[in-house]
């Protein structure tokens, strides 16, 4: 697989909401922002929001600045991914997936013509030699 060009990762950071599967179902993230659940009773809304209303008193609601992020081009995900991760990508979008993607925990957010890869940050270089070299760091 051909190398691709140098892909930098950045920190990210979001909120991070812990709560009821009830209470996170309502959540709604605000014009602009991008939110993904990531468990039943777990949700990230980029950029952060600072005061979102969650329907639990109980809720935890933290900034979370432990996972990095670089946005592909539609084309070059979709030819990489199939030779990194044994999952099968969402053909609707947008769409929020995740699994292992070259041995690290991976969040896809499948736009129309990009998609978003987050990795936990301390993974972030290994990522972007994997992108790098055609996924053969």
């Amino acid at each position: 697989m051909p190398a691709h060009n140098h892909i930098e990762f950045t920190r990210l950071i979001a909120t991070r909401i812990a709560t009821t599967a009830a209470a996170a179902d309502k959540l709604h993230a605000p014009a602009g922002s991008v939110m993904i659940r990531t468990a039943i009773d777990e949700t990230l809304i980029f950029p952060p929001v600072p005061d979102i209303s969650v329907d639990d008193d109980y809720a935890i609601i933290i900034e979370d600045g432990s996972y990095a992020s670089a946005w592909l081009d539609i084309d070059f995900a979709l030819r990489w991914l199939p030779y990194n991760c044994a999952w099968e990508m969402p053909t609707v979008r947008p769409a929020f997936a995740q699994g292992m993607i070259a041995d690290i925990a991976t969040k896809l957010y499948f736009e129309q013509e990009r998609v978003l890869m987050i990795v936990p940050a301390p993974y972030a270089a290994e990522m972007a030699a994997h992108l790098a070299h055609g996924g053969h760091a």
